[in-house]
């Protein structure tokens, strides 16, 4: 069964977003529950369904988000404490999604901690 269309054209969204922003540093990857931006194999976004997306996002600016957009941005019980937010692709602009994209590449640039 093929994938609705609205799906394909959030993916498409996203992808050009993230290509624009990020240049060839992506690629494309199929995660559990859809299709998914990768860098260095670390997922950074994942179209969980049609109109909702998983970004990566750390925990102090997803409280900001969260806070500031609830309209764009929220959580559920599974994202708590967890690095990542859900986006819904209907209310986000190209120039907002762009500036997460740019924030989640950035996240995962930085060096893990050796505690």
């Amino acid at each position: 069964m093929s994938e609705p269309i609205a799906a394909r054209t959030d993916f498409s969204r996203v992808y050009t977003l993230a290509q624009a922003a990020l240049s060839d540093e992506i690629m494309v990857k199929e995660g559990i529950a859809g299709p998914c931006i990768a860098y260095h194999d670390q997922i950074i976004a994942e179209l969980r369904e049609t109109g909702l997306l998983w970004l990566k996002c750390p925990a102090d600016q997803k409280v900001l988000l969260l806070d500031i957009s609830p309209d764009i941005y929220f959580e559920t019980d599974e994202l708590v404490g967890q690095d990542g937010v859900f986006i819904r692709m209907t209310t986000i602009t190209d120039q907002e999604l762009a500036l997460r994209l740019s924030d989640a590449l950035a996240s995962s640039r930085r060096p893990l901690s050796r505690e």
